[in-house]
C-alpha cells in the first residue's frame, strides 16, 4: 500500500490529496512524518517537528542538507 501511495504522489506532485492519504497511513503507523505532511500541506507551521526529527528523516543526507528543505513533507 505504501508503495502505491508513493507512486501516486510521484505521478501527481502538485496534488496534495495523495500526500494527505500517505500522511494518514504514516500516522496510523505512529510515524510523525505524517503530521509534517499534513501541517505543511495546510500551510501550518511545522518547525517544531522539523527541528526535532528532521535529521532522522534526512538520514544520510543530514550532513549535506538542512532540515528546512522539506516542502509538503518531502524533499
Amino acid at each position: 500500500m505504501i508503495e502505491e501511495l508513493l507512486e501516486a504522489i510521484h505521478a501527481a506532485p502538485d496534488d496534495d490529496a495523495p500526500r494527505l492519504v500517505y500522511a494518514d497511513a504514516l500516522l496510523e503507523r505512529g510515524d510523525l512524518r505524517g503530521e509534517l505532511i499534513v501541517r505543511q500541506c495546510r500551510g501550518d507551521a511545522a518547525h517544531d517537528l522539523v527541528e526535532q526529527h528532521g535529521d532522522a528523516w534526512l538520514g544520510e543526507l543530514a550532513p549535506l542538507l538542512t532540515a528546512s528543505v522539506f516542502e509538503r513533507g518531502f524533499l
